[in-house]
């Protein structure tokens, strides 16, 4: 099996500094990082550190924030950190896509990939998508839980290709929001 290689990591971390993106640390807490890159609303001439981290990092990626299946919104969502111009320069063997429709766009770009499909974050989202039974503190702990569990899995070198499989036996099955948020993951070979 093709197990995670912490060693080499780059984190693309695009933090609009709300409380959907507050809680995404928790995937690399205490963990060391060979290249991190924060994105936040004063970031300006990023697409240079960028593209130079895609291209460079050769073993695990992980692309979090906000973003579509277009790709990785900046933090002002007046732009794409990740596209589908730049998609291109990623050589990662291991990429983990944490945003609302990454599965679309790794599919699109035939991107090998841990990615989510539609993530609750928030009370909104959860009402757009017809679920109204769990509070805020209620998603917030689902996905503490769940970003607690991805850190744990990449400090043990679980392979991404069963990823999927382990979160989803243990969902909360009275929890609509964890169940939707982790039923809605892929990986794609």
């Amino acid at each position: 099996m093709n197990n995670i290689n912490c060693e080499t990591m780059t984190i693309i971390y695009s933090n609009r500094q709300d409380e959907d993106c507050s809680l995404l640390p928790l995937i690399w807490k205490d963990m060391t990082i060979d290249t991190f890159i924060e994105l936040d609303l004063n970031s300006v001439d990023w697409e240079y550190i960028v593209d130079n981290a895609l291209s460079n990092e050769t073993e695990t990626l992980i692309l979090v924030g906000h973003g579509t299946s277009q790709g990785l919104l900046s933090p002002t969502f007046n732009e794409y950190v990740v596209h589908e111009n730049n998609v291109k320069l990623i050589k990662a063997k291991h990429v983990i896509c944490l945003w609302c429709h990454a599965s679309s766009f790794t599919k699109k770009h035939v991107l090998k990939s841990f990615s989510s499909s539609m993530f609750i974050t928030n009370i909104e989202e959860a009402y757009d998508n017809g679920l109204c039974r769990q509070s805020q503190d209620e998603i917030n702990e689902t996905n503490i839980r769940f970003y607690n569990e991805i850190n744990a899995y990449l400090r043990n070198t679980v392979p991404l290709c069963e990823w999927v499989d382990k979160l989803s036996d243990i969902i909360d099955g009275d929890n609509d929001v964890d169940t939707f948020n982790r039923l809605g993951l892929e990986y794609d070979e």
